[in-house]
């Protein structure tokens, strides 16, 4: 079943539609999550939180209601990376 929503979930981001609106952000996170860093306790997603909200705010009239799909690219997912993939829900409120 999980597959199966994954697929839907795949397809319809990657449905075109006339009305669609894509935002391009090029913001990204330090590499953080060394031993002794001052971010080595942070979660990956509330990293990604905080690029996601800088990213909103550099489109001040764009409602987070309307966002339906997020979109995020990882570089060093041989790091974990991969895991901050997840939804931010407090943003989309």
């Amino acid at each position: 079943m999980a597959m199966t929503m994954v697929r839907r979930g795949y397809r319809n981001i990657m449905t075109k539609d006339a009305e669609d609106i894509v935002i391009l952000s090029s913001l990204r996170t330090p590499i953080t999550r060394a031993v002794k860093g001052q971010l080595s306790s942070s979660y990956p997603e509330q990293l990604l939180h905080t690029v996601l909200k800088a990213t909103l705010a550099a489109v001040p009239n764009l409602d987070p209601a309307l966002i339906d799909d997020v979109c995020v690219g990882v570089v060093l997912s041989e790091l974990g990376g991969s895991k901050a993939g997840q939804h931010d829900e407090e943003l989309c409120e």
